[in-house]
């Protein structure tokens, strides 16, 4: 992180769940705003992409051609699917978020004026006590207004996994280090110690285009990469294609 001058790095990337945050965008768009602060290229990693142009139908051109005093008066006619309550100047969330369960940072971003002062809106807004935001979207819409991607480290070289959300790389060819034996000494028992770390031993076979270091990978959890609710091809998208060492 610090010999490639990188601010933030992360392992997983995914969606959030849209009941828990409900209006985060909406202020964390503000404060962009009211700041004055022009996307440096991470903030497009957090945005629902167009849908295109629709195109009217017959419907639309006979409703269209009514006086504005007899449409204004039918809120039936605007159908609330069409409505996203999240939008703010013309962008809304797609619910992306670097999950911070493993989240490397420089402290000095964190501690920063402006990462302060959004977090203090953030604060201000009451959205963690009634909504109860959780760190993660925090932690990247910040990013996303404050960084750029070449900030942004992705660490697909390294596996981190909680419950069934895993990533899980394959094993590098011919960069595969020397193991020591590690006894695990929170394992009493010292039958269950050696077969802990037995297993660990034999880790997976190195795979063409694989970054992994003696990772051994649950063939039955789908990996992050590939998931549903994925972001890493958001994430491409913005870093101009998959980063690794």
């Amino acid at each position: 992180m610090a010999e490639a001058n990188k601010t933030y790095g992360f392992t997983i990337a995914i969606k959030e769940l849209q009941e828990t945050v409900p209006n985060l965008f909406r202020y964390a768009s503000a404060y962009k705003r009211t700041k004055g602060i022009k996307s440096k290229g991470l903030w497009e990693m957090f945005l629902n992409r167009p849908s295109g142009i629709k195109l009217p139908s017959s419907e639309d051109e006979k409703w269209n051609s009514l006086p504005e005093d007899i449409t204004m008066l039918d809120s039936d006619h605007v159908h609330s699917d069409e409505i996203c309550p999240d939008a703010m100047e013309g962008e809304s969330y797609n619910l992306c978020h670097f999950w911070s369960n493993f989240e490397i940072a420089r402290l000095d971003w964190y501690q920063s004026k402006e990462c302060q002062e959004f977090f203090e809106m953030m604060e201000r807004s009451g959205g963690f006590w009634m909504e109860r935001w959780g760190d993660a979207p925090i932690h990247s819409l910040a990013a996303g207004i404050l960084l750029s991607p070449d900030d942004v480290h992705y660490f697909r070289d390294i596996g981190y996994r909680h419950t069934t959300i895993q990533h899980c790389p394959a094993n590098a060819p011919a960069r595969q280090l020397p193991r020591a034996p590690f006894l695990d000494q929170t394992i009493e028992d010292e039958k269950e110690r050696l077969e802990e770390d037995e297993y660990w031993a034999n880790f997976d076979s190195v795979r063409e285009n694989g970054v992994g270091c003696r990772c051994r990978c649950d063939t039955d959890v789908v990996d992050a990469e590939d998931k549903e609710g994925s972001c890493f091809a958001e994430w491409v998208d913005v870093a101009g294609g998959w980063t690794s060492p």
